[in-house]
């Protein structure tokens, strides 16, 4: 996130723009702004304050009827999630949401990264054996690895 070097003074913006809004009535621009606090906490790595912030625009974004806003938050809350090892979390399938255009370019490039890797048949038993697990038995089985 670009923020010339000014964390403060964007986020003195953000609460002037959620102030003026919340005046004018544009619930869209306080969604907007709390959408940008969230970013800066992140930024921070004051990480409880970003996803109370995450979780807000979610709800707010929701109320406005702008869904792909609202799939944008969640991606944003379980990148947070990942990054700090809260797996279980941040698991797509369970939270329902799909990924955006730049998140399946990426999952699509890892993907192709293992399958030049693998020989073809490997790949293809490593795959189905991982779509038949329960959402659980992945998590479990992630986690043992990681640990190890």
């Amino acid at each position: 996130m670009e923020l010339h070097g000014d964390i403060e003074a964007a986020e003195r913006y953000a609460d002037e723009a959620i102030r003026i809004s919340k005046e004018a009535g544009i619930e869209w621009n306080v969604s907007v702004a709390h959408e940008m606090k969230g970013l800066i906490a992140l930024h921070r790595k004051e990480y409880d304050e970003a996803r109370t912030l995450f979780e807000k625009v979610v709800h707010a974004y929701r109320e406005t009827g702008a869904s792909f806003n609202v799939i944008i938050q969640k991606s944003n809350l379980a990148h947070m999630e990942r990054e700090l090892g809260n797996y279980a979390i941040a698991l797509r399938e369970k939270g329902g949401t799909q990924m955006t255009p730049d998140e399946q370019v990426y999952f699509d490039e890892q993907l192709s990264v293992v399958r030049e890797k693998l020989d073809p048949r490997r790949y293809e038993s490593i795959w189905s054996t991982g779509r038949k697990l329960s959402m659980e038995q992945g998590v479990e089985m992630a986690l043992h690895d990681i640990i190890e």
